[in-house]
């Protein structure tokens, strides 16, 4: 599936998965950065301010790969591999993400061929699982992600991904999302769908279709028609879990989309209301999920 570039430098040029997040509301909390600096101590507000900016993210960029590290197959593959089995959990889910990072934007990005020459979901499912952990995480925050997810052609180089796969899915963060969200494109949607052609091995084949067909699906329709990563769905429900409080976060995330879409009315934001209204309707179906009224 990848091919060689023509340099001699032997560049490999193939099919990624690729995650483009924006950190919302970075503009105006670095505002609150001093004009200069001065050899005294920094000020209360600068502290708070440098947490807001640089440390939220740092610590997405941490959050996320500690999700993606954490979710996957693995609880699958243990209910029904045996030990002796080892290799083809490890062949199945193989599976390495590289981010690269400018300003408030984080990108993560993973080849779809496995280092056994396998195409595999793995890399792809676990971006989107961990899209939509931080996607929860940061609502219930106070510092909203919207982003874009991608399959399709680039390549790695030593200062991070390039190539049509990385403007395709910023394109879908910039001028699709809008609010709050992450948005899959249709190359995307079509690689979530593969349901055979895993490996040329016959048995590895087996093992990726039995597996791709018991994985819960971490993507919906939205109302506009567009694909997202499904934040408050069952699947990531399932995912959180395991984490202390993680009912009260989707209590928080609600309630922060509830205020804000709140705050933009009484303001006169008429389209940023409409927008929150429509992320609210996304939203409000899936309370119940997480022991939530309306």
């Amino acid at each position: 599936m990848n091919q060689p570039s023509n340099d001699d430098d032997k560049v490999w040029v193939g099919y990624h998965v690729v995650c483009f997040l924006d950190i919302l509301g970075q503009r105006d909390k670095l505002k609150q950065w001093p004009v200069s600096l001065d050899t005294s101590e920094p000020s209360d507000e600068f502290i708070s301010a440098l947490k807001q900016t640089a440390g939220t993210v740092r610590s997405y960029r941490s959050m996320y790969r500690d999700f993606f590290d954490q979710f996957g197959s693995q609880k699958l593959l243990a209910q029904r591999l045996t030990p002796g089995k080892q290799h083809t959990a490890k062949r199945l889910m193989d599976c390495s993400v590289s981010s690269q990072q400018f300003s408030d934007t984080i990108v993560f990005y993973a080849p779809v061929t496995n280092s056994f020459g396998d195409i595999s979901k793995e890399c792809f499912t676990r971006i989107v699982q961990a899209s939509g952990a931080l996607m929860l995480a940061g609502l219930a925050g106070g510092a909203p992600i919207r982003g874009g997810i991608d399959v399709g052609l680039g390549m790695e180089i030593e200062s991070g991904f390039y190539g049509p796969a990385l403007v395709d899915a910023y394109s879908l963060e910039s001028t699709i999302a809008e609010y709050p969200r992450v948005v899959l494109s249709s190359s995307a949607v079509k690689f979530s769908q593969l349901s055979s052609g895993f490996s040329n091995d016959r048995a590895m084949e087996e093992w990726f279709k039995e597996l791709n067909a018991k994985q819960e699906s971490f993507v919906c329709k939205d109302s506009d028609g567009h694909t997202i990563v499904d934040f408050m769905g069952t699947g990531v429900h399932r995912l959180m879990s395991g984490h202390d409080d993680f009912l009260e976060v989707g209590a928080s995330a609600f309630e922060l989309v509830t205020r804000e879409q709140e705050r933009f009315e009484a303001e006169g934001n008429l389209k940023l209301a409409a927008r929150y209204s429509r992320l609210l309707e996304y939203m409000q179906p899936r309370l119940s999920i997480w022991n939530l009224e309306q």
